[in-house]
């Protein structure tokens, strides 16, 4: 569920707070145990990193030849081998069913494909089992360069084609940093006569970056190749895969038949993603099936103390300006909103001071919502007692951008027209 909603903003609102500023939504499930600065992650990262570098070493680093007869019989010989496997597994799904995972790296993804994998019957088309095969069978060193590359090329050349033609039920994880990909591949699969889900694993991306790192200590340990992302990328990555999976069920629902977001936050990259919202299309209609009321419960809440505060500065301004009839009249439609009563007959006046109050709550929410802040909630629920100190930190700048005097002149100029 999207934070935005539960608060109130409308869908123009909505689309503009999501193309201008990181999701307020990492908040949600937020695990307090990562307590880790930015400083202590980035040398934590730089010490994961030389041990990693340590450990690595890449005898043959020559160009993988994808168009080399060895590598194509190497392609066409794996794939024969795979689908051969699953067509005999019957355990593994024919009926045309895939389902997209998003998330950052570290984000939790595997614990996400092992529920869908389950709930469809599906294969997970992982590409991390090309580069040990590349690695086996050609010899190729499997922290080569070019070896994601070669991988994703039998992938996308090799293995999917031969997926789809037996209609075989199956998995694959994106970041989800690149929406019209995701379009494109959706719009393809559909096309096949595919039914298409789609999944967000979503997480704080300090807590996807810890988890980078020990991640790749536990491989060293064991004598794995290191796995190591870039610190950098997963920065740059954050938002990008909640921004896809907003998009893509907001605006591109027609192409899937369900959507799931999942939340795993924690340090313990084998933490159980917990489900935030499942949504599903029944004669074409969206039907949502939630699990977090309590956000819903505590997203009114909060919209009711933005809209108390700021209503209380502005009945203050009007208070200095000597206006006790309007002040009271304000007073009152407040008073009357926030106990369920909306059909109110207000002046001219008093319509556009609460249409401003209105505008000035959201935007002091989507000010103490912007993950820059340090309103990170705790266990399954925000921490209100940060969130409220927070308004008051924010309201005075939230109230300045504006002058009353200017806008009851503006509401007067209306009546007399």
């Amino acid at each position: 569920m999207d934070i935005r909603e539960i608060v109130g903003l409308n869908e123009e609102q909505r689309a503009q707070i999501l193309s201008s500023c990181p999701p307020p939504d990492r908040y949600i499930l937020q695990s307090s145990s990562n307590n880790m600065t930015e400083e202590q992650l980035q040398q934590f990262y730089k010490e994961t990193k030389a041990k990693a570098d340590a450990v690595q070493t890449i005898e043959d680093a020559s160009p993988i030849d994808v168009t080399s007869p060895e590598f194509i019989a190497f392609a066409e010989r794996y794939t024969k081998n795979v689908i051969n496997e699953l067509m005999n597994n019957n355990s593994i799904g024919k009926e045309g069913q895939m389902a997209f995972v998003l998330g950052s790296p570290g984000a939790g993804k595997s614990s996400a494909i092992k529920t869908e994998k389950e709930k469809l019957g599906a294969w997970h088309a992982d590409a991390d089992e090309i580069k040990k095969k590349i690695h086996k069978e050609l010899g190729v060193d499997i922290n080569h360069p070019e070896i994601h590359k070669a991988s994703g090329f039998v992938m996308k050349n090799y293995i999917i084609p031969a997926l789809l033609s037996n209609k075989i039920n199956f998995i694959q994880e994106k970041i989800g940093d690149e929406i019209g990909k995701m379009i494109k591949y959706s719009e393809e699969y559909v096309s096949q006569g595919y039914e298409v889900s789609l999944s967000l694993v979503h997480c704080d991306y300090n807590v996807c970056r810890q988890r980078n790192c020990n991640r790749c200590l536990e491989s060293i340990a064991k004598g794995e190749a290191p796995r190591l992302v870039e610190d950098s990328a997963i920065v740059e990555y954050a938002n990008s895969p909640m921004e896809t999976y907003l998009y893509l069920m907001g605006n591109m629902g027609h192409l899937f038949a369900s959507g799931t977001a999942y939340c795993s936050d924690g340090p313990d990259r084998h933490t159980p993603p917990q489900v935030l919202e499942s949504i599903c299309y029944e004669n074409g209609e969206r039907v949502m099936n939630t699990r977090i009321q309590d956000y819903i419960a505590q997203g009114k809440e909060l919209k009711q103390k933005a809209i108390i505060l700021v209503t209380k500065n502005i009945i203050s301004q009007l208070e200095s300006l000597g206006d006790a009839s309007l002040y009271k009249e304000v007073y009152n439609a407040v008073s009357g909103y926030l106990a369920g009563n909306d059909s109110q007959s207000l002046s001219p006046q008093c319509s556009k001071l609460i249409s401003l109050i209105n505008e000035k709550s959201n935007q002091l929410l989507i000010s103490i919502l912007n993950p820059t802040k340090n309103v990170r909630g705790v266990g399954e629920k925000f921490d209100m007692s940060k969130l409220e100190q927070s308004m008051l930190s924010e309201i005075t700048g939230v109230m300045t951008s504006f002058n009353l005097t200017q806008v009851l002149e503006a509401s007067e100029e209306v009546m007399v027209n």
